[in-house]
């Protein structure tokens, strides 16, 4: 586990919009430090470990087109509405319901995931009438002056969003941001639509010897053409496909004499454009449910998994579920130093 000092965090850290108010009574009625007002409706969805969730999120905007920085110092900010401690809860009026993940590499390339509390939709204020609300999708951000404060989060651009003027909380389904059915794209949007390759990924977060997998690349204006992928990492290859349906698609499969803990990448070209993709990990993704003898989930407990070779993996149970990749064979599972089970991980769902 790393721990990083809040004021070793990057200037360029956005992540609250009081920056300078850390720690402070805020007008909310609950705050951060409250234990979680929403019932949870599902067990852990995301990586417990900071590098496996900075990888899981960096998949995840890149799959919906936004755009991710793995520049060092430069801070990626992932909202996500009404989840708790990594799982689905039941949102709450007037309450902090939503996390905030800032995702960046710190000065010596690690990978860096801090979970906040946020209060990320104002639909679930006390009265929402006259708010702005931001639309679903990627914007950038900064650091300045803002609206009565010295530092502040404003936006770096365009941003979208919408004025609640009485209060709905949120649009009907249907409406437009601003009424008027559908909003048209305005010119110069469309002559942004240029070729291009995006969106490159696996078919999983992680695999085994001998297991198949798909590298796939959105690829926009290039029907009918070749990309060429370029896999990286302790076992190199190159594939090719044909863009079909505005996507392209290849299989892989993983040699026999890839090293047991290595990740692999890979570029993916045609016409003179190029996509990075994220990182395939060796190993299986798993979900394990653990309970006290009286039968009632674990909570906020720390889990290390050592494989034959040795190598070991860390986690942490929430809500009783640790959701984590894990080398493949026989495996000692550990909570909190104590002995809990041996198991033997070989099913494609790591069971």
């Amino acid at each position: 586990m790393r721990i990083t000092h809040v004021g070793d965090v990057p200037d360029h850290f956005a992540g609250w919009s009081h920056i300078d108010d850390l720690g402070k009574k805020t007008d909310h009625t609950g705050h951060p430090g409250d234990a979680p007002a929403g019932t949870k409706l599902s067990g852990v969805l995301l990586p417990a470990e900071p590098a496996d969730r900075y990888d899981y999120l960096k998949q995840v905007v890149q799959q919906v087109g936004g755009k991710w920085s793995d520049e060092k110092g430069r801070v990626n900010l992932v909202g996500v509405q009404e989840l708790h401690d990594l799982c689905q809860i039941s949102p709450k009026t007037g309450d902090w319901n939503d996390t905030l993940f800032a995702n960046y590499l710190d000065p010596e390339g690690h990978k860096c995931s801090l979970e906040l509390r946020a209060s990320l939709n104002p639909g679930f204020d006390p009265d929402p009438a006259g708010s702005w609300q931001l639309l679903d999708g990627g914007f950038t951000f900064k650091l300045d002056k803002g609206d009565g404060m010295e530092k502040a989060l404003v936006p770096d651009g365009n941003v979208k969003g919408w004025f609640d003027q009485q209060g709905l909380g949120a649009l009907r389904p249907g409406d437009a941001p601003h009424g008027g059915g559908p909003e048209p794209r305005k010119k110069d949007e469309e002559e942004k639509l240029e070729q291009g390759l995006g969106d490159a990924g696996w078919s999983g977060l992680a695999a085994r010897h001998g297991d198949t997998v798909e590298l796939h690349v959105n690829a926009r204006d290039l029907e009918g053409e070749e990309v060429q992928f370029e896999i990286k990492g302790s076992a190199s290859a190159k594939l090719a496909a044909t863009v079909e349906a505005g996507k392209a698609v290849a299989k892989w499969t993983v040699p026999d004499d890839a090293k047991k803990d290595a990740g692999f990448t890979f570029t993916a070209s045609a016409k003179g454009k190029q996509a990075e993709s994220s990182q395939l990990q060796m190993g299986l993704e798993v979900e394990w449910e653990f309970v006290d003898p009286d039968g009632k989930p674990l909570a906020d407990q720390k889990c290390a998994v050592t494989a034959e070779d040795g190598r070991k993996v860390e986690g942490r149970i929430e809500g009783g579920m640790l959701s984590m990749i894990v080398p493949a064979g026989h495996l000692v599972v550990e909570v909190e130093g104590h002995l809990i089970a041996q198991v033997d991980v070989t099913g494609p769902e790591g069971e």
